[in-house]
């Protein structure tokens, strides 16, 4: 087998073992940094009255969803459990009957507005890591 074939080979089986794991470490990474800007514009649009609500918006990576990808979730912590009530209004009953308080949406709009911007991060994010990764196999191969 030459040189150049048995470098290839082992990059082939580096890259083999690197799928799941290191896949899933690179995803993550991408979707923190492009989760970043959706929590950034979520407390921009956020309505404050005492603070609790804008403080209390996270991202939160879960390793694996339902589908078994990589996701991150922006939202609010416990710190604000009445975050939802906020972004999809609520009935309130008081002593004069009930009336309805309208939304005032943060977190929908927050993701809308990003959504290109977080795309481009996530993408751009990957490749830089995919290639610094492959580059770094390449030149262990090489030895």
């Amino acid at each position: 087998m030459s040189d150049k074939s048995q470098s290839a080979a082992l990059l082939n089986a580096a890259l083999k073992t690197l799928e799941d794991k290191v896949a899933r470490k690179f995803a993550m990474q991408a979707l923190r940094k492009g989760g970043r800007i959706v929590v950034k514009e979520a407390k921009r649009r956020v309505p404050v009255r005492t603070g609790r609500l804008k403080k209390s918006i996270i991202l939160r990576a879960k390793s694996r969803n339902k589908r078994g990808s990589p996701a991150i979730l922006v939202g609010a912590s416990k710190d604000a459990p009445y975050a939802h009530l906020i972004e999809r209004g609520h009935m309130q009953v008081g002593k004069r009957g009930k009336k309805f308080v309208a939304a005032r949406p943060f977190l929908r709009p927050a993701f809308d507005a990003t959504h290109d911007q977080f795309t481009r991060i996530v993408g751009d994010e990957l490749g830089a890591l995919i290639l610094n990764e492959s580059t770094r196999l390449a030149s262990r191969a090489g030895r």
